[in-house]
């Protein structure tokens, strides 16, 4: 047809308005789009019916994320319960089902040094031993990782 735009694609051509997302069937046009199983998507409609949705914010991960406890989160999303720092890639534990910072863990949960009356946390401030003189980790603390992906 005369005006349309021609569209081509793996070496078939398509009308403008024929080369169209197989989830809404709105015309692709020059806009992104994304195949998947012989099939294209408009970037919005692939988004929801394939990526992954991330736990805290229930928006697509795109690009990277974190799974904790068989759950897929945004990088950016999986923070501190107490402090809002990201934990990905860090060291972190987890209470009650909500992760923290050793450092805020601590803070919150571990027991004081009746000497000090800092945490006891297996880090003696200051200095660069690991221990506490004497007292060992609390038993709650359990360290745990999540897997990038």
């Amino acid at each position: 047809m005369a005006g349309t735009r021609k569209m081509e694609y793996k070496g078939s051509s398509w009308h403008e308005t024929c080369f169209i997302c197989h989830r809404c069937q709105q015309p692709i046009g020059t806009k992104s789009f994304i195949p998947k199983d012989n099939q294209n998507f408009c970037v919005p409609c692939y988004e929801k019916q394939h990526a992954l949705q991330c736990v805290q914010c229930k928006k697509p991960i795109t690009t990277g994320g974190v799974t904790y406890r068989e759950q897929p989160w945004h990088k950016e999303c999986f923070v501190c319960t107490a402090c809002k720092k990201q934990l990905s890639g860090q060291r972190f534990t987890a209470r009650d089902e909500f992760a923290y910072c050793l450092s805020c863990f601590c803070d919150l949960y571990a027991k004081k040094c009746a000497g000090c009356t800092n945490p006891i946390s297996g880090e003696f401030p200051g200095t660069s031993t690991s221990v506490h003189v004497g007292s060992p980790l609390p038993s709650s603390l359990k360290v745990e990782q999540g897997l990038a992906f």
